[in-house]
């Protein structure tokens, strides 16, 4: 068997080294080859120094996308992949000695799995504050932090892998890359690349695997925990869904609403937390106000492009969820 695995980065050099310093210490199962591949995705710092200082070290392999953008890094990483399963990390990720040896016993147990999701714990640059830790279920797709159990067990249908930490069959990967209008690009952010891609493999009829003993821990800077992150965040979140899914009904200035009313709803219960000193309920009217702010701001833009130009927007479903909302 031989394994891939994967890291796009871009301007994080510091925290690369980090991470192939710690990947000195996989151990790396009897039978078992492997790869590291990073694509450097036009990174102006000295991430080409940190490679460097490591290529002898690791079974490393650098290569570069000049096209902006994780997705296009990604995808190039895939078609120069030689394993049978890439395991996916990110720059700022601390892998598990023992995370190679979860996925490859995984990989084996579930020969029809075609994906693969991983346990990742944070590891936070300051103490957090106490509406994160007593929130921390609300805002694990924030803080990029993922811990369902220790089992390893089929994923469920509202169960969707982390990109920090994640694997994929290379033949299902191939047929199903990474969609390049999403995900990271610069210093602009479409989320969703890669709920696409598994929301696409599903729709193929794939099923994956949670490897709880599978970890990494993910770096959390203090600036991720702050309510100003986290609406900017979840605002981007919005307007991926809006980009990805369906938002039928009556429109008022574009923006459906039934939509309009939940906001209005989540904002009557943010102030109720505030009065109340409830931080479960300040902290999930927060990110509910966030989130749909991001749709409704979406769903207006594509609005007025179609009411414009009549071509369609950032979505392949972008003109039948506009046409719904119409009728």
């Amino acid at each position: 068997m031989r394994i891939t695995v994967g890291i796009s980065t871009w301007n994080r050099a510091q925290l690369l080294e980090k991470t192939l310093e710690e990947m000195l210490k996989l151990r790396i199962p009897a039978g078992v080859t492997w790869e590291l591949l990073i694509v450097n995705n036009n990174s102006d710092d000295c991430t080409d120094d940190v490679i460097s200082k490591y290529s002898n070290k690791l079974p490393l392999r650098r290569l570069f996308e000049p096209r902006q953008g994780k997705s296009n890094a990604c995808n190039t990483l895939v078609n120069e992949a030689t394993g049978d399963l890439i395991c996916w990390t990110d720059d700022d990720v601390l892998v598990d000695a023992e995370w190679l040896v979860a996925y490859c016993e995984a990989f084996a147990q579930w020969p029809k799995a075609a994906f693969f999701a991983g346990t990742i714990e944070p590891l936070y640059e300051i103490q957090p504050p106490v509406w994160v830790t007593e929130n921390v279920h609300l805002l694990s797709g924030v803080l990029a932090i993922q811990s369902l159990d220790p089992l390893v067990r089929p994923l469920k249908d509202q169960e969707f892998p982390f990109g920090a930490n994640m694997a994929i069959r290379i033949d299902a990967h191939r047929q199903r890359p990474f969609d390049s209008r999403l995900g990271p690009n610069g210093r602009q952010v479409t989320k969703g690349e890669e709920t696409r891609l598994i929301e696409q493999l599903r729709g193929d009829g794939h099923y994956g695997v949670w490897v709880g003993p599978a970890k990494v821990r993910h770096w959390v800077p203090a600036n991720r925990m702050t309510h100003r992150y986290l609406w900017a965040w979840l605002l981007e979140d919005g307007v991926a869904q809006a980009r990805r899914d369906q938002f039928p009904g009556t429109r008022l200035f574009g923006m459906p609403r039934w939509l309009i009313r939940q906001w209005l709803g989540h904002a009557v219960s943010l102030l109720r937390g505030w009065l109340t000193f409830d931080y479960f309920m300040r902290v999930k009217a927060w990110c509910k106000l966030a989130t749909i702010a991001g749709i409704l701001c979406e769903c207006r833009r594509q609005s007025k492009v179609m009411a414009t130009t009549g071509s369609e927007t950032g979505s392949p479903r972008a003109r039948e969820t506009i046409d719904a909302g119409r009728q």
